[in-house]
């Protein structure tokens, strides 16, 4: 499980673009064959996806994707990752995240 913002991508919002980590698409395509590439990340659905699309421009890297109404509310704009969430054995799960807090409750 990979996040999205500030572990493959940085948004710079006062330029309104964003830019890929370095060795973001050879981490991503060394990856695939192997694992299943499952994004889990905080934000909206139609950002996500425009930004998920640009990095997976065939489709067949990133299997599948978990955007913010998959997340629990835990208070006001506070919201944490539920792994039960991505229905998958969590002891065979690997999760790239640059925010411990995402999975506190």
């Amino acid at each position: 499980m990979l996040d999205l913002d500030e572990t493959l991508i940085h948004y710079d919002e006062y330029m309104n673009i964003f830019r890929t980590r370095p060795f973001c698409y050879p981490f991503l395509t060394d990856l695939a064959p192997h694992y299943e590439i499952v994004i889990f990340t905080a934000a909206e659905e139609r950002y996500a996806n425009f930004i998920i699309d640009k990095l997976d421009t065939g489709g067949d890297l990133i299997k599948d994707r978990l955007f913010r109404q998959h997340l629990t509310r835990t208070g006001y704009r506070m919201f944490i990752k539920d792994l039960e969430r991505l229905d998958r054995p969590l002891n065979r799960c690997l999760i790239i995240d640059n925010l411990s807090e995402n999975f506190e409750k």
